[in-house]
């Protein structure tokens, strides 16, 4: 019984990821390239707008 589940269990496994796609949603990832002066806070309070923890946290 136990070899029969774990086969199963690893072709659903196998089925899964290869039928699996990202989603997408996130969009173009954007580059930058960092200057010497630059700090984390400087580059999120320049690309987020409002807070810039909330760019720092993502």
């Amino acid at each position: 019984m136990f070899p029969r589940l774990l086969v199963l269990l690893l072709a659903v496994s196998l089925v899964v990821g290869v039928v699996a796609r990202p989603s997408g949603g996130a969009g173009k990832p954007a580059r930058y390239v960092v200057k010497p002066t630059d700090t984390l806070w400087s580059i999120a309070s320049a690309h987020y707008s409002g807070d810039p923890r909330q760019g720092i946290w993502e």
